[in-house]
């Protein structure tokens, strides 16, 4: 019984010391396994609710394939055009007796300017309307002698004296005719010549060339003007000179032809256009640059000779081949990485990291990270770029 006993408590103590183990065994936490790594797309990935796209400005494009053309930046001086700038003066002597356009006016073409009095050419005048007089009367006298010696009342002699006196006085009025001519007198205005005339015959205007305005004016009433000197300057502000200084660099670049844009300080918002239409020959030792001349409407007057501009030239390089591009808005700098934000849907934009290349106009080449076609955040690149960073701050917190 005593044995029994024994080797029952032996039993029961072998058991309950085994059930100990496996309950231990149950009760121990396995070691935790190492967490997986997040993919680094996973980490680039912006997500905007419906509400916040609504609200932001995002603007999406695709990357396109084309040749890219390069700017040239240059320093620009507006000046009029020099083939639509006219210097106005008397072609005759003479006293001004009237002026009848300031400074800053409007003219259109054969407006008068001023009025000037010139005793020179009233005796031209005066001199003209005398041999158009004689002129007429010899020319009926030849006329009747002709008449008379068909009629064999008068002689030959008295015919021929009768046409030598007619050719002399044509001969003077025709040379009459021709220094009003030089003085500036048209056919109309010598039509319009007789003694009865309401003006006397000593004045006469000075008329604009062509329509624009006057940008400069030098006389005064009682004031003497001599032929060489310009009293007005006539400049047609319709089209300007835009000049350039192109660097040495830069003029394989530049063509006759080739559109340029053009900014100004008084105008930021305002972008006008013109084309080149002359490179200099010649090459400035000491600034190593070249004259280029671009030519540019000016329809609403908003550009002024003398004003400081800044032209781009697009440039495309001859034989350039076709490549990668996007436009430069797009292009952000995160964590020391060029990175653009491409669209995938449902408001969600990834980071891509790319190499870029050339720039200009606007656009840069993509060398590596990005295909042809996949749409990319153009414009709210940088809203994204900052909810992206705020994220990455939130996640370390």
């Amino acid at each position: 019984m005593d044995m029994r006993h024994f080797v029952l408590s032996c039993a029961l103590t072998l058991s309950l010391l085994t059930s100990c183990q496996r309950s231990e065994s149950v009760n121990t936490p396995e070691a935790a396994s190492p967490p997986t790594k997040e993919p680094a797309e996973a980490t680039g990935v912006v997500r905007l609710s419906p509400a916040a796209l609504r609200s932001l400005t995002l603007k999406i494009a695709p990357v396109e394939r084309r040749p890219l053309t390069e700017d040239v930046r240059v320093t620009a001086v507006i000046k009029p055009n020099e083939n639509r700038l006219a210097h106005v003066g008397p072609r005759i002597a003479g006293r001004v007796v009237e002026v009848r356009k300031l400074l800053g006016d409007t003219v259109k073409e054969g407006d008068v300017l001023a009025v000037l009095d010139s005793v020179e050419l009233g005796k031209a005048k005066a001199d003209y309307l005398k041999f158009q007089a004689l002129t007429s009367v010899q020319e009926k006298n030849y006329q009747r002698a002709r008449r008379l010696f068909e009629q064999q009342i008068s002689s030959q002699k008295e015919v021929l004296e009768a046409e030598a006196a007619y050719l002399s006085a044509k001969a003077e009025f025709e040379a009459a005719h021709a220094t009003l001519h030089l003085y500036g007198l048209s056919n109309k205005d010598t039509h319009r010549l007789t003694w009865q005339a309401k003006e006397p015959i000593s004045q006469f205007p000075l008329r604009s060339p062509f329509s624009g305005i006057v940008a400069e004016k030098d006389l005064t009433i009682g004031e003497v003007m001599s032929p060489e000197r310009s009293v007005y300057t006539i400049a047609d502000l319709s089209t300007l000179w835009i000049q350039l200084d192109v660097y040495e660099k830069d003029l394989a670049k530049v063509q006759v032809g080739q559109d340029v844009g053009l900014t100004t300080e008084s105008y930021p918002q305002e972008n006008f256009h013109g084309s080149v239409t002359y490179i200099g020959s010649l090459l400035n030792e000491a600034t190593r640059t070249a004259l280029a001349r671009v030519e540019i409407p000016n329809p609403q007057g908003l550009l002024k000779p003398g004003m400081f501009a800044t032209a781009i030239i697009s440039a495309q390089e001859h034989g350039a081949t076709a490549g990668l591009i996007i436009q430069e808005s797009a292009v952000q700098r995160v964590e020391e990485e060029t990175v653009v934000f491409i669209s995938r849907g449902d408001g969600m934009f990834s980071k891509r990291r790319v190499v870029l290349g050339k720039k200009g106009d606007g656009w840069v080449e993509i060398r590596e990270g990005m295909q042809e076609g996949e749409q990319v955040v153009t414009e709210g690149s940088f809203t994204l770029k900052s909810e992206l960073l705020k994220a990455s701050l939130a996640g370390e917190e």
